[in-house]
């Protein structure tokens, strides 16, 4: 089943708390220097609205490290085009 959520404060307690769970899993896996390929072969858009560089880079590395391909996309959420089409680009059906 795909999920999609645009903010977190959208999410029910529980699948808060499932996410949370994950994480605290993934930084062990990150300490330990394991890296589980759960993202192989899948493309993950990236659309920064913030200056800093860090959470960027740790995102970009996380996926990177799992097996993803991570893509930072310069999208603006002006309405000159559908964001839609971003979808079907990475599609990674």
């Amino acid at each position: 089943m795909l999920r999609h959520f645009l903010e977190f404060h959208s999410l029910s307690p529980d699948i808060a708390l499932k996410i949370i769970d994950r994480a605290c899993e993934l930084a062990k896996h990150w300490e330990n220097r394991t890296r589980p390929q759960t993202l192989s072969g899948k493309r993950i858009a990236l659309i920064v609205d913030d200056a800093g560089w860090r959470n960027t880079t740790a995102v970009e590395l996380g996926v990177n490290s799992m097996g993803g391909i991570c893509i930072e996309v310069p999208v603006k959420f002006d309405g000159r085009e559908a964001i839609s089409d971003l979808g079907s680009y990475l599609s990674n059906g």
